[in-house]
């Protein structure tokens, strides 16, 4: 098998599948449950959107992922000042690379 070259903005994610993959539209989506950094400290939780299934729950998941993402932007009032202000969230995604 020849050596994979990451592409732009391709990661590495490992973990455990914690819930099978839902269809939605034309792709699948997959819950994955990260390796805690440390004993002290909760697992990171990840979606994969994916073409095909890609295993069942509590099997282990390895595969490079791309990331994507859209910045959503909302307006608020701030209740000690009265002010409108414009807030952001940044929502990533990652896309199996298949």
């Amino acid at each position: 098998m020849a050596e994979y070259i990451p592409g732009p903005n391709h990661v590495l994610v490992q973990g455990q599948i914690e819930k099978s993959s839902s269809k939605f539209e034309e792709n699948f989506y997959t819950d994955i449950t990260l390796p805690a950094n440390s004993p002290y400290e909760p697992p990171a939780h990840v979606t994969i959107r994916s073409v095909k299934p890609i295993g069942k729950a509590g099997q282990e998941f390895e595969a490079v992922c791309q990331l994507g993402g859209y910045v959503r932007r909302y307006e608020y009032t701030d209740k000690s000042t009265g002010e409108r202000i414009q807030g952001r969230t940044v929502n990533m995604s990652l896309r199996l690379v298949e």
